[in-house]
């Protein structure tokens, strides 16, 4: 099994410990997802062949810090020209117009995004996307802008089939998390069955986003089995072949030989 987005920078656990407990219950490989050039720095401890990492900024911290945004993607740059083998991927970036931030916010997160876009183009690297409420805006952005040869993934998918269908056709991977092991979340199951077996990922997004059954405690990535579970009974097909096809084209996407 990949988990293809977690952040374990952010775990109150010991990453080893949570590495070691992800690798006894069958993940192979892990991506640990950047949110700020802090967790950039943080992240290199644990990188290795089977831990991946992305580096980006948030749109949230985005959206908190816009004078910091050019100075810290010219940072970026240089981080991954200085860590090619460990860096693979550009992101977490996006866009998110939830209640969380306020629509001021939005210039700075539009600014950031279209930054990691070229970003992501120039080095030939796939990006990691957070979209929420703003499916819509981040679709015109991508389909305005070069991209690079492997797009890369939506993360924590949260829109309808009809949006996981317009990500897919420009050519980006959709990977569900922790809430489609919620049995109410009947919308969010129908992007589930929409999604071509080439184009789906899986996640945890630990420590959030914590599968149904094990809730209130945090997430950790030994808990990818439940989203390979929730995801194998809403598309009818075995745990088996989700958890072989979900790896094989998280490695095509992140670690192409």
């Amino acid at each position: 099994m990949f988990d293809s987005h977690c952040h374990l920078d952010r775990t109150e656990a010991d990453p080893s410990d949570c590495i070691a407990r992800a690798q006894r219950a069958g993940v192979s490989h892990l991506l640990i997802a950047g949110v700020d050039p802090d967790g950039w720095r943080r992240q290199l401890a644990w990188a290795r062949p089977t831990v991946l990492l992305g580096v980006g900024l948030h749109p949230w911290w985005a959206g908190r810090n816009p004078d910091a945004i050019d100075p810290a993607m010219s940072s970026l740059r240089a981080f991954v020209e200085g860590h090619r083998d460990a860096v693979h991927a550009i992101g977490e970036t996006g866009l998110d117009f939830g209640r969380r931030l306020a629509k001021a916010t939005r210039p700075a997160q539009e600014r950031s995004f279209r930054q990691h876009i070229d970003a992501a183009a120039c080095l030939d690297l796939p990006l990691i996307l957070h979209v929420v409420q703003a499916h819509g805006a981040a679709l015109d952005r991508l389909r305005s802008s070069p991209l690079p040869a492997r797009p890369g993934v939506v993360h924590g998918f949260s829109g309808t089939a009809e949006v996981a269908e317009a990500f897919v056709g420009l050519g980006f991977c959709i990977s569900f998390s922790g809430a489609v092991t919620n049995p109410h979340r009947m919308r969010l199951h129908r992007a589930v069955r929409a999604v071509p077996d080439e184009f789906l990922l899986v996640e945890t997004d630990s420590p959030d986003q914590t599968p149904w059954n094990r809730r209130p405690g945090p997430n950790e990535p030994a808990f990818l089995i439940d989203v390979i579970s929730a995801i194998a009974a809403i598309r009818d097909q075995p745990p088996e072949h989700i958890a072989q096809i979900t790896t094989e084209n998280a490695l095509r996407l992140f670690a192409p030989q």
